[in-house]
């Protein structure tokens, strides 16, 4: 029996370990014990198929909200009591006073209906008055931190280690012919691992206008581009008002989605400003596509609502094949194809600039389209080795490619993008502290033996932003691509 995380603990025991003869429930559920790596809903209707036609009670606090969540979990369940001829009161629900715990409400119901199937109903189920134990009479270790008393291991650095054994490192050759036959492994077991269909004869994507704004000194497109069918992208085509854009074109992706006004000072507002074209477009789950409300989401050290539900159909696309990488990946693709199509861009340099996530996005696009000709990477986590190895994590949505460092760490996608130029620009770490450039430099060992190899070290740049604003430090890089093209 449990609560919450406990009491979906407990009916996953239940499913998995034939001892078991009796289970009790209180508001099972959890946004870590629900995370399946295959999905939410499927994989957990069939392992709680599992439980028949064992009892099961589910007990629910009526000021809750959550029975009908939980009755949908007993609909999932009981198929599988009556295929296996187990009586109707073998799967249960009880509904008692209280919310989310595991108070005496929630507790009788347990009692009795333990005592009911073990052949104890002369029991009962009244609580006796309790003299619960102290925690410090409960401690097995001095302080109650095993951790700390046992110097013991924790789920996260379990994973570190598991991380640090996925992979062999992969050695690169000198000469550049064998550096691209290691390239053309790797990029086969980045498309593999992250699911990304990308057929090779594609029509140009549909684009809908959606009125214009009128800037201090640029005119802002509102756009809306059909990645696939049924798959709507908002973005802002910002064009300078006088003279020609310089070049290159910018494609910009944030996670946090293109500019929402321009009263605000952004990345892609001080890029126009400064003369550049750029189309900055939300791929599906950034911006207008992302149902959270990002200003409103809990820190990451609390539950929450909203992140649980975006995680839960993140970790499903993979019961599809593909993972939300590579739909953001062809998103970004999309984009590329749309710009090559239009008659005043074609023919124009594009490069990618992403912001936080967005600079994953843009390197995995570039990694599979040659036609971007560079990559930036603002305020990007540039390994998921920091996450795994780090004990605490403020990054978002960084995480839902299951088993990625069994093919591939970021670095391997710098390799994909090389020779073309590519910087990381204030890379930060899992907490999104700004992570120094010789920790990067580190982390890029193996990219820059890559540029190295195909003759262009200089190309593969680590970059800090020293007035406080990246805007700047992505333009000197931007006029250093055009100074360096010519």
């Amino acid at each position: 029996m449990g609560n919450s995380g406990g009491g979906i603990m407990a009916l996953l025991a239940t499913a998995v370990d034939s001892r078991i003869k009796v289970c009790a429930a209180a508001h099972p559920g959890g946004s870590m014990e629900e995370t399946y790596l295959t999905g939410r809903d499927l994989p957990k209707a069939d392992l709680l198929g599992l439980i028949a036609p064992r009892p099961c009670l589910f007990i629910v606090g009526r000021e809750s909200g959550e029975e009908s969540g939980h009755r949908r979990k007993m609909d999932w369940m009981r198929p599988y009591y009556r295929g296996l001829g187990a009586e109707d009161d073998r799967l249960q629900m009880v509904l008692v006073d209280g919310v989310h715990d595991m108070k005496q409400p929630k507790r009788e119901p347990a009692y009795g209906w333990l005592n009911r199937w073990f052949g104890k109903e002369v029991e009962g189920s009244q609580e006796p008055p309790l003299s619960p134990e102290t925690p410090e009479q409960l401690r097995c270790t001095t302080t109650g931190y095993t951790l700390r008393d046992l110097k013991s291991e924790s789920g996260q650095s379990l994973n570190a280690a598991w991380a640090e054994g996925l992979r062999r490192p992969r050695q690169i050759p000198e000469k550049p012919q064998a550096i691209d036959e290691v390239r053309a492994g790797i990029r086969e077991a980045v498309q593999t691992r992250i699911g990304l269909r990308l057929p090779e004869q594609r029509a140009i994507p549909s684009c809908v206008a959606r009125g214009s704004v009128d800037g201090d000194t640029f005119t802002a497109e509102r756009i809306e581009l059909e990645s696939e069918p049924g798959i709507r992208l908002p973005a802002l085509l910002l064009k300078p008002k006088q003279g020609n854009a310089r070049e290159p074109v910018v494609i910009h992706l944030s996670d946090e989605g293109k500019p929402a006004g321009t009263a605000q000072s952004s990345l892609p507002l001080d890029l126009v400003r400064s003369g550049r074209l750029v189309f900055s477009v939300d791929v599906r789950g950034a911006g207008e596509t992302d149902p959270r409300d990002r200003a409103k989401l809990s820190p990451l050290t609390r539950y929450d609502a909203q992140q649980f539900r975006f995680d839960s159909c993140a970790a499903s696309a993979t019961s599809l094949g593909t993972t939300l990488l590579a739909m953001q990946t062809f998103d970004v693709i999309r984009a590329l194809d749309w710009i090559a199509a239009r008659d005043d861009l074609a023919g124009r340099p594009v490069v990618l600039v992403g912001e936080g996530l967005g600079g994953v996005w843009a390197l995995a696009a570039a990694a599979f389209d040659s036609r971007a000709a560079g990559v930036a990477c603002v305020r990007t986590v540039p390994s998921y080795r920091l996450i795994v190895d780090s004990q605490y994590y403020a990054c978002r949505d960084y995480f839902w490619v299951p088993r990625a460092l069994a093919s591939f760490d970021l670095p391997d996608l710098v390799s994909l993008v090389a020779p073309r130029p590519m910087a990381w620009i204030d890379p930060v770490d899992a907490m999104l502290e700004t992570l120094g450039p010789e920790r990067c430099e580190t982390l890029c060992g193996r990219p820059r033996d890559v540029y190295r190899g195909l003759g262009s070290p200089q190309k593969l740049q680590i970059m800090q932003t020293t007035d406080g604003t990246a805007s700047r430090t992505v333009e000197q890089w931007l006029s250093s691509l055009v100074e360096s093209g010519r």
